[in-house]
């Protein structure tokens, strides 16, 4: 990376050195031109011609033509006129400057970026930025920010949790920064931090709630993507920034904006199982494979051979469609007001929203209530005030979604044998009001998972805000600001008796829990801001200040269970006092930041900025409490030059290169300190260590350069962004082995790096453009290449003695069903496993190879044919190798507008190429290990000596491993998803008293996936860490919904 850091240093130093020789060629001159609307090629009279820093002033007539006098060593005129974005161009000496104007919206280059010091044009950024209008995040159906914006940045990958309503996904730009630690993104709203590091500590298998739920995707202006290295908040800007400005009140006149929807989530597709024949046929093989005789299947299983008696018979002669009992289809409504208005002196923007939504497991089900309130008071000349207000009130009605299948419905419910019914029978085969309690087979009834299960999860979030602007003179503001931000929020969960497998190693009958979260958190902020445009051609903005936050976080868990009956449900019914238990903790995080920030711009075409922080943070150890982190970027504006005046269809083209260093503080608080727990004995307890602190532990660092271009053609008909950047991350958290004799497991250090290099590049077509018909594309792809580059030296990491992996160091670490790699010269979070070759189709095959198992025992015909890596003939984990990797090779999306009238059709697809999945539903749902139902595909087991097949034989409990995480389990996951698919119609008003404006619209989400992925999703994120990344565990599947609704202006 120095070879790049030279580079950018000798760039901008040729740049500042060729400044003074640019500054000659200005001349003072008469310039006339016209002014044209951009879209429609109509004259525009009224518009305001100015020269920037001068008195010289014009105004266009009625054909649009302008005449003004540009003084000398003015270089460039401003165009100006009410609901269209300002221009400004330079003359190069030229007599005739024609010009077209877009209307507010409709230019990329004109839009306004939310910055972390206010707002400036996106064509004077000298950083890898994407802006993301809220009007695009409005016309789409998602009711959560992240699923919203997923597929409209490059390089920006959201990768959904589940497919419960509202659980959002996992964001990260330009890849992984961490192995241990969250890459997910800062996330700004109005100016202000918005935690998001909480929610991962659920009791509820397979679930996690969603910082961002409280935010209605309708009170979004705009979302500025910040993706190369930004300095401005130091340790916590490492994984780039997201930047959220919600409503902005308009001063023109009061508005009343309602919007109403409804619409279908429908129910999705059912894995396919085997039916009743099938099973009965697969049971009994599975019996006889255990060694049981025909009359011991009598005995034990007699409804298996249709002896049961007549109770048992009746029990056990359903053909139940399970999944049937356990999905459905349902509502969406969606209910929005907004009010909008004031005068010089105070605006106001105020928003109210309700949002339910059905999920596809039955009786589950979101709601959402959010209120919105934002100002800007000029309280006096000089001194202006915005407060921001947001509260929101989610509720979620969900069940289990994780690996345990006892008490996840879905997964419960591909596993339950057909031949069993959800209710108890009579003796006559009546179904009675009463659930059938467990199987013989030990299998929960999946019917009484989603009737009698009881989880909730309730969150209150409050954030307040203010910000005050003095300003002392033209040149010099002073901007303090202050943030409170409180969440609260309780889980409930009650697992009943009635049909469910007991829990806690059999011990709990039903079982309670109830977890009580907290997060307070105080911001504040004072900076000092110097902005000045220096004869007329040198614009300077400085900026310094202090940030300071202090968060805590608290959990309580209350566990209890073997209440006297399922009607008892709370934490404290149990008969005995001893099955309670209680836990929890609290986190406190202190972080202070002095910072400046300081941007040039020369005439419009060099461009220069550079920022600063020193951070100190409780997070880290005693002996590292401050890090220095900086950044600086450069930009070119090439189409401002004088060589480029004469083309034509240019309308901008601008070169930038950045390079920064930032800092990841994503680390357990506690890992720094000394930290002591209770521990219970007999009836008292006494506190007892908690971990071995390391006094030395410090931020993760992460390098980046990057080097773009945008340009813009044909009045902005296409517009191309690309940019190519290489990060390097050192000082990885890890968290290392520890020997027995300190009494703890793990030991929180720094130590290892890796890298992330690749490209991005968005494209924008206005195809057709004539009338009142356009067609619009866009088109964004980004590739991203991860490589760990070293690893720590501690006992976690290992050297292959049979060479299978090479040399080089690795780690491995155990998810559920699998292994994970982490090896020098690999992505991270390779998956670890057998390789295969397919079914020995005979047993002389299997004698040919001469494979053993690590108890010595050979294979036969009907097993998997595991490839032996070092040549030893048996089969045991030095033949385990990596097998696949759940990052993408490229991803991105294609977009298409078209409008004809009042008609618009808009269609988003998203895409990703070249990741694997880890399918462990369809690991257990092929394994033939248990009596447990499987997927169709095992009907086509093998059976007999010659038969070709890819399913091995049926054995009970898989002596021979066939089941073992190998490549049979990992699929490619490339997909591509038509994610939304809009058609909208504007209603022509000539009568506009009461209403300004009506659109209605039908709108569909994930109407079609194409992919050879077989489970439920491509693209699943069980956690927000890299290291279980890409496992899809049976959570909630996805669905497709369809919704209907008006916006109405008063």
């Amino acid at each position: 990376m120095n070879k790049y850091i030279h580079f950018f240093l000798s760039v901008t130093l040729a740049l500042l050195v060729g400044l003074p020789g640019a500054w000659a060629q200005d001349a003072g001159q008469t310039v006339r031109g016209r002014v044209l609307d951009a879209r429609s090629k109509v004259p525009l009279e009224g518009i305001k011609v100015t020269v920037p820093g001068t008195q010289a002033e014009g105004t266009t007539n009625a054909e649009g033509v302008y005449e003004i006098k540009v003084p000398a060593k003015s270089p460039a005129l401003e165009f100006v006129f009410a609901d269209y974005q300002t221009k400004r161009v330079h003359v190069y000496g030229r007599e005739t400057v024609d010009v077209s104007l877009f209307r507010i919206g409709e230019s990329v280059l004109g839009e306004q970026v939310h910055t972390l010091d206010g707002d400036k044009p996106l064509r004077g950024f000298a950083n890898a930025v994407a802006v993301i209008s809220g009007k695009d995040i409005v016309k789409q159906g998602y009711i959560t920010l992240d699923q919203a914006i997923q597929g409209m940045v490059p390089g920006v990958m959201v990768r959904s949790r589940s497919g419960h309503p509202g659980a959002g996904g996992d964001m990260s730009i330009r890849g992984f920064a961490s192995i241990s630690g969250n890459s997910s993104p800062l996330i700004i709203v109005d100016g202000y931090i918005y935690e998001t590091r909480f929610g991962d500590d659920s009791p509820i298998d397979g679930y996690r709630s969603n910082p961002l739920g409280g935010i209605n995707p309708r009170d979004v202006e705009s979302v500025t993507v910040i993706k190369d290295g930004t300095a401005g908040y130091g340790a916590m800007g490492a994984n780039g920034v997201i930047m959220i400005e919600t409503l902005r009140p308009d001063l023109s006149k009061t508005s009343v904006n309602v919007g109403l929807s409804t619409g279908t989530v429908f129910k999705p597709e059912s894995m396919p199982v085997l039916d009743a024949s099938q099973y009965k046929n697969y049971g009994l093989e599975q019996l006889q494979s255990q060694g049981l005789t025909y009359a011991e299947i009598m005995e034990k299983y007699p409804f298996m051979v249709d002896q049961a008696v007549l109770a048992e018979k009746h029990r056990y002669s359903h053909d139940t469609d399970w999944q049937d009992e356990v999905l459905q289809g349902g509502m969406f409504n969606n209910f929005n007001i907004s009010v909008e208005g004031g005068d010089n002196v105070a605006t106001y923007a105020l928003a109210a929203g309700y949002t339910s939504k059905d999920g596809v497991i039955k009786n589950t089900d979101y709601d959402r209530y959010d209120l919105r309130f934002n100002a800007d008071l000029k309280l006096l000349q000089k001194l202006t005030v915005r407060p921001r207000i947001n509260f929101a009130y989610t509720n979620n009605t969900m069940r289990d979604q994780g690996v345990n299948s006892t008490v996840n419905p879905f997964t419960a419910a591909m596993a339950k044998s057909p031949i069993t019914g959800p209710f108890k029978m009579s003796d006559f085969g009546v179904a009675l009001p009463h659930y059938d309690p467990v199987d013989a087979f030990g299998f929960s009834n999946p019917r009484s998972l989603v009737d009698n299960v009881k989880i909730s999860d309730d969150n209150y979030r409050m954030f307040i805000g203010m910000d005050a602007t003095y300003a002392i003179t033209d040149a010099f503001r002073v901007v303090v600001s202050g943030n409170i931000d409180f969440m609260k929020g309780r889980i409930n969960r009650f697992i009943p008796k009635t049909g469910v497998v007991p829990q806690v190693s059999g011990e709990a009958l039903n079982s309670m829990d109830a977890l009580v979260r907290r997060y307070l958190s105080y911001y504040g902020e004072g900076r000092l801001d110097y902005s000045k445009l220096l004869a007329k051609r040198h614009s300077v903005r400085l900026v310094t200040g202090v940030r300071v936050k202090t968060s805590e976080f608290e959990n309580d868990l209350g566990r209890d269970m073997n209440s006297a009956s399922d009607e008892f449900t709370t934490v404290g019914r149990s008969e005995k006092f001893e099955t309670r238990s209680v836990s929890g903790g609290e986190l406190l995080n202190n972080w202070a930041s002095y910072f400046a920030r300081g941007n040039y711009a020369y005439l419009d075409k060099y461009y220069l900025s550079a920022s600063v922080s020193v951070d100190g943070s409780s997070r880290f150890g005693q002996n590292n409490r401050v890090g220095v982190f900086h950044a600086v970027s450069g930009a070119w504006r090439v189409s401002s030059e004088s060589f480029l005046n004469k083309i034509r269809n240019l309308d901008d083209a601008k070169l930038r290169v950045s390079y920064s260093l930032t800092g990841n503080d994503d680390i357990d608080p506690n890992a720094s300190r000394y930290l002591y727990v209770a521990s219970p004995y007999s009836d008292i307890s006494g506190l007892v260590r908690g971990n071995v602190f390391n006094p030395n532990l410090q931020w993760e660092s992460h390098k980046q350069i990057n080097f773009g271009g945008d340009i813009s053609l044909f009045g902005e008909r296409v517009r191309v962004s690309a940019d190519y950047f290489e990060s390097e991350i050192t000082d990885m958290v890890n968290y290392a082995l520890l020997p027995v004799v300190y009494g703890q497991t793990f030991y929180a250090s720094n130590g290892g790096a890796m890298e992330n290099k690749g490209w991005e590049i968005g494209l924008n077509v206005r195809a057709y453009d004539r009338g009142e018909t356009s067609v619009d594309f866009g088109f964004n792809i980004a590739k991203y290449e991860n490589k760990v580059t070293s690893l720590a030296d501690n006992k976690a990491t290992q050297i292959s003695e049979t060479g299978v992996l090479g040399k080089e160091p690795y780690q491995l670490l155990d998810i559920n069903g699998g292994q994970v790699l982490t090896q020098v010269g690999r992505p991270v979070n390779s998956f670890y496993g057998f390789q295969t070759a397919g079914v020995y189709t005979t047993s002389e095959q299997a004698a040919a190879d001469g494979f053993k198992n690590f108890k010595k025992e050979s294979f036969r015909g009907g097993d998997i044919r595991f490839v032996d890596q070092n040549g030893d003939k048996i089969i045991d984990d030095r033949d385990k190798t990596a097998i696949g990797s759940p990052l993408p090779d490229m991803f991105g999306s294609f977009l298409t507008n078209f409008r004809h009238k009042r008609i618009s059709v808009r269609m988003l697809w998203d895409f990703a190429y070249g990741h694997d999945v880890f399918n462990y539903t369809r690991m257990k749902m092929e394994s033939m290990s248990g009596m447990g139902n499987q997927s169709e595909a095992v009907a086509n087991r093998w059976r007999r000596e010659g038969q070709q097949t890819d399913i091995p034989r049926l054995a009970y409990g898989d002596p021979m491993g066939n089941a073992a995480f190998s490549d049979r389990w990992i699929e490619d996951g490339s997909f591509a998803r038509l994610r939304d698919l809009t058609v909208s119609y504007d209603f022509r008003l000539p009568n506009k008293k009461i209403f300004q404006s009506v659109n209605v619209f039908a709108s569909g989400q994930n109407l079609l996936t194409l992919t050879d992925y077989l489970g439920a999703t491509p693209d699943v994120s069980p956690s927000g860490n890299v290291m279980r990344l890409g496992a899809d565990y049976g959570g909630v599947p996805f669905s497709a919904s369809l919704i209907f609704g008006v916006n109405i202006g008063l």
